[in-house]
């Protein structure tokens, strides 16, 4: 084996399970069942931390991770699992659990930056378990707002001035305008589409300035790197947002993602401008 590559079979110290259903079943499983299972084990220690993603492969899935204090205990935590499992099951919303190998990604993220990656991973997990199970009955637009200012908020751990910003976001948008071919008129769509909603994204980057959520593992990732310009350089930060959005984002992840991108490097963008005039 590769020294640089980790692999955790069930049984270890990392439980890794994978959960097939319809996208709002497995929501509301996730914020509600799960969770309401899960919090008496992270204030026992029993399971260390979690995190969870969506996927596709080509099917619908969540993908939960759960660092145990004690690997022993990994049967009796499955067993509790497959026991709130078994509703959705029989009602067919949920139609597969398995459990799986985890290979944290380690050749994205550097081993020496993967504790922090997993720890990061898992305050975001918390943040949207929470932000989620209380949004239930918000209008959808809520969530697009809320993705926005976490994005922000989380550029702003990392000490990005507005120009780093506008340049990393622009640089998003380009990397994803180009995966979608992106057309002209879909441009055009994007204009009028950001003209009608950005005094909402002002108002949602507004609230990112006056969070008091604290992210010291951003922090310390930011540490790692031998200069902020090598931060910035880096894929590490698209790769956080990217994650961020996957864990908020019920479906059509990447088009949503695209849109947000627009909307963000836009904003910047404007932002920027602003800053240099004013300075002028």
């Amino acid at each position: 084996m590769n020294q640089n590559t980790l692999r955790y079979v069930p049984g270890t110290s990392w439980l890794y399970l994978r959960f097939y259903g319809g996208t709002q079943a497995l929501e509301e499983w996730l914020t509600g069942p799960f969770s309401v299972l899960l919090q008496p084990w992270l204030v026992a220690g029993s399971v260390d931390s979690f995190h969870y993603l969506r996927y596709l492969d080509p099917d619908y899935h969540l993908r939960i991770r759960l660092k145990l204090a004690d690997p022993v205990k990994s049967g009796e935590i499955l067993n509790s699992i497959s026991s709130i499992c078994r509703p959705l099951l029989e009602d067919d919303l949920m139609w597969k659990m398995e459990a799986g190998t985890y290979e944290p990604e380690t050749g994205r993220y550097g081993i020496n930056r993967m504790d922090l990656v997993e720890q990061w991973f898992f305050a975001d997990s918390v943040f949207w378990l929470d932000w989620l199970g209380g949004a239930a009955n918000e209008p959808d637009n809520d969530r697009w707002q809320k993705c926005a200012s976490r994005v922000d908020w989380m550029l702003n751990r990392f000490a990005l001035t507005l120009k780093e910003k506008s340049e990393i976001l622009d640089r998003m948008r380009k990397a994803l305008s180009a995966e979608f071919h992106v057309t002209r008129s879909i441009k055009n769509q994007l204009d009028v589409k950001y003209r009608t909603l950005s005094a909402e994204m002002e108002f949602a980057l507004k609230k990112a300035v006056d969070s008091t959520e604290q992210a010291p593992t951003l922090t310390d990732l930011g540490a790692t790197f031998p200069d902020h310009e090598t931060l910035i350089r880096s894929n590490l930060v698209p790769d956080l947002v990217h994650m961020t959005l996957n864990r908020a984002l019920r479906t059509r992840h990447r088009v949503q993602e695209l849109v947000l991108y627009d909307f963000l490097a836009r904003y910047y963008h404007s932002a920027v401008a602003r800053e240099e005039v004013n300075r002028d």
